[in-house]
Order: structure tokens, then sequence, then C-alpha cells
């Protein structure tokens, strides 16, 4: 299902999230991403360079 399909038919729950700076490994953002799930969002998307930097 496409997220515009999703919003024509009702209130979407998602999170916007930022890739991780400095040392987390991947393992600790897979724990992070697990638990974002368990709130059932809609979509979870991923912000890379915001502001053009």
């Amino acid at each position: 299902m496409r997220i515009s399909d999703i919003l024509a038919q009702r209130q979407s729950f998602s999170f916007e999230i930022f890739p991780p700076k400095g040392d987390m490994s991947v393992e600790q953002a897979e724990v992070v991403a697990t638990e974002l799930c368990r709130n059932n969002p809609d979509w979870i998307s991923v912000t890379f360079s915001a502001g053009g930097s």
C-alpha cells in the first residue's frame, strides 16, 4: 500500500528518524527500530542530509 493511500483512508501514525551519528552500531540501531515498530506505525521514514548539508 502506498503512503498516499493510507492518508486518503484515515489518520496515520508514523516516525521520522535521522541516521545515527557517532559510534552507534547496526545492532543498536536495530534495537531502536524494533522498539519503534512495537507502536505499529504506518511507516517510518529516514531523513538523510537534513537542511541540504
